[in-house]
């Protein structure tokens, strides 16, 4: 979904986004209650999910990020 507002109705807000890769069992355990889903929109129709992090827990949800990497615009993954 972040992607969507990189290029809204042709302007750039970024010239790219952050990706985080999780340590994805511990995620989900911790986080999985701080998901929401909006559409189906998603790769073969999958649900697209953002998880709202409470600002208490930013430290937890560094600690299980396992690397960040930058995606340019157009390049979506």
């Amino acid at each position: 979904m972040a992607a969507e507002y990189i290029n809204p109705a042709g302007r750039h807000y970024a010239n790219g986004m952050v990706r985080y890769d999780m340590h994805r069992e511990d995620f989900l355990k911790e986080f999985g209650g701080h998901a929401e889903r909006y559409d189906r929109k998603g790769p073969n129709g999958s649900p697209r999910i953002e998880f709202v992090i409470p600002v208490d827990k930013l430290g937890r949800f560094n600690e299980l990020t396992i690397e960040r990497t930058w995606v340019p615009f157009g390049e979506e993954g």
